[in-house]
């Protein structure tokens, strides 16, 4: 079994709110393309911090969590963003 990547487009969903309403021009609409690995189990998608720069996502909360073998981390949530995949069509 091998690794399963995905080319997916993140679009800050806040430009798109913004552009929908003529605040915005479409072509001021932070977006950029990244290769992920695909995680079939995940809800959540993460990324790192200059991807949250780029898109200029604002931080949002600080999530804690434990990994095995009992090692804590903090995790901070940005903003929402849209995810587009090749499979969008």
């Amino acid at each position: 079994m091998g690794l399963v990547y995905a080319d997916i487009e993140l679009i800050n969903a806040d430009d798109v709110a913004l552009a929908n309403k003529h605040f915005i021009g479409q072509d001021e609409i932070k977006s950029m393309h990244v290769n992920m690995l695909v995680d079939s189990g995940a809800y959540m998608m993460a990324i790192d911090e200059s991807i949250q720069a780029q898109l200029q996502l604002p931080f949002r909360q600080k999530h804690k969590r434990t990994h095995w073998p009992g090692t804590r981390a903090v995790d901070k949530r940005s903003a929402p963003q849209k995810c587009l995949s090749a499979f969008d069509g």
